[in-house]
């Protein structure tokens, strides 16, 4: 795997790796052909049914291009279409004749690609699949004919694309459930890399499958389905973790500065969307620091009902004729070594989709602003943004002690008016709950972890069997549906374990 890596444009990293290995898990269960190159279309991997349709064995295309094992110009017709889908970042399709390398049977392919991306967006390749229209092409003189079989053979590939939807889901939710399961053994930031990968294996199904779908019927689902509230802070945060395991070869620094009110602002767009445009964002300023050197700095504010990101650098700035052409949505040839330009159609489109701007403020040798700014969106009522104490007694349930230090850390300027209790074993902070008197217990504060490992029980769960009323769910599954459909059964609302440091505590007496 890492010397077929290596053959990627940038090295590899345990993004790229995490999501060419669960294609390597997926791919022997799919009933169609399937492959995916990397950027120089070097063969990174195939299943069986594209073996079969070649005509060959996996050493022979593993590792190697196209011009290996096909001739001149049918390895430059497949590589420049592998190089359009990269650079539109759209799923295309095109016609390819292949000869079937033991018969020599000529072989007529609608293949279908996809950008192959990381978990930062960037892509690193295609992933293909192919129908095999050789009938069809045979009976082309009958024009009527054929295009009933191309009608009826796009609409069976995306029966069995729906049913590869549906039946990729049981073995990676297998997958989920094992993770899960030994998720003890794995730190949190690696269980979160391979959920990632998964779900962005279903996504390129869905996406696959949205090929075949109407126009209209497509665009419907981007203005009805992309956007949803997304806690900007959390996202940002988690964006910016990735880059420092990303560049942490590089002399780079990584900043934060969000404002109170920002820690808990939300805007409607696609979470997906977001993320992609951010560290596209990111990565161009990286990209105009000097020898790998300098500041990132990533701010987050609100005036009123907008809310501000600001990604600044302290590198090369740009040129005002490069700035005023991308404000301009004009085309521009500087390239990556620049530090600009690079992914600006796809923040465009994220903008356009959720009533954004963009603004640039840059100085030649001083550095560059990217100001993104947003209607603010209304606050989900799921979500806890204080803690009001009335002195009461504080129950801590977490199963890592080093959490319970920090929450200590918050109560401390309070602590001869309050009690706080500590847990690390929800079935004992229940049993503690139960045993206390009727008017104690009415005065108790329930802080409990959702995920408490090795355990039988979730947050969840101590919170109904303790019957406990003022209560917060503070946990990193946040924006997991399920998590906030229970949690809303149970009126209980949820707090992004990232903001438990920030959200206000208010005290108050009586």
């Amino acid at each position: 795997m890492t010397d077929i890596l290596e053959t990627i444009d940038d090295k590899p990293n345990q993004n790229s790796m995490s999501v060419l290995k669960a294609l390597e898990i997926v791919a022997p269960i799919l009933p169609t052909p399937v492959y995916w190159h990397d950027v120089n279309g070097v063969v990174l991997g195939v299943n069986e049914h594209c073996l079969k349709g070649m005509g060959t064995i996996r050493e022979e295309v593993i590792g190697r291009t196209p011009y290996e094992f096909y001739p001149k110009d049918v390895a430059e017709h497949i590589l420049k279409h592998n190089e359009h889908v990269i650079k539109t970042g759209q799923i295309l399709s095109q016609e390819e004749v292949i000869n079937n390398i033991t018969t020599g049977k000529l072989v007529y392919a609608l293949a279908i690609k996809s950008p192959l991306y990381n978990d930062e967006g960037k892509v690193i390749g295609i992933l293909g699949t192919s129908i095999d229209i050789t009938a069809e092409k045979e009976a082309e003189e009958l024009k009527k004919q054929a295009n009933r079989i191309v009608a009826k053979e796009q609409e069976k590939f995306r029966e069995i694309v729906g049913q590869v939807n549906h039946d990729i889901r049981s073995p990676l939710t297998s997958l989920q459930i094992l993770t899960s399961k030994f998720a003890y053994l794995f730190p949190e930031d690696e269980r979160n890399t391979f959920n990632t990968a998964i779900t962005r294996i279903i996504d390129i199904a869905n996406n696959m499958m949205n090929y075949f779908k109407p126009k209209v019927e497509v665009e419907n689902e981007i203005l009805s389905e992309e956007n949803s509230p997304l806690l900007v802070s959390i996202e940002l945060l988690e964006i910016l973790a990735e880059k420092k395991y990303e560049y942490i070869k590089n002399s780079i620094e990584f900043r934060h500065n969000f404002s109170q009110r920002g820690n808990f602002i939300f805007v409607n767009i696609d979470p997906r969307a977001f993320g992609r445009m951010i560290s596209n964002i990111i990565n161009n300023a990286v990209d105009s620091l000097e020898d790998d050197e300098g500041i990132v700095e990533v701010k987050l504010n609100v005036e009123d009902e907008i809310v501000e990101i600001v990604i600044e650098d302290n590198g090369k700035g740009m040129l005002e004729v490069i700035k005023n052409k991308i404000m301009n949505n004009e085309a521009i040839s500087a390239g990556k070594k620049d530090g600009h330009g690079i992914g600006l159609t796809q923040v465009r489109q994220v903008l356009e989709r959720s009533g954004g701007e963009l603004d640039i403020e840059s100085k030649i040798g001083e550095g560059t602003k990217i100001i993104l700014t947003f209607p603010k969106a209304a606050t989900p009522n799921w979500i806890a943004e204080s803690i009001i104490i009335n002195n009461n007694l504080i129950v801590i349930v977490d199963d890592d002690p080093s959490i319970h230090g920090a929450w200590d850390s918050r109560f401390k300027t309070n602590a001869s008016t309050i009690a706080i209790k500590h847990f690390e074993v929800g079935e004992e902070a229940i049993s503690y709950i139960n045993n206390l008197p009727e008017i104690e217990k009415q005065k108790v504060l329930l802080l409990t972890d959702y995920e408490l490992l090795k355990q039988n029980i979730n947050g969840l769960d101590v919170i109904k069997q303790s019957n406990i009323k003022n209560c917060i769910l503070v946990t990193s599954h946040y924006a997991n549906t399920k998590v906030r459909e229970l949690a809303a059964k149970s009126n209980v609302k949820i707090l992004p374990k990232a903001l438990a440091f920030d959200i206000p505590v208010i005290f108050k007496n009586g």
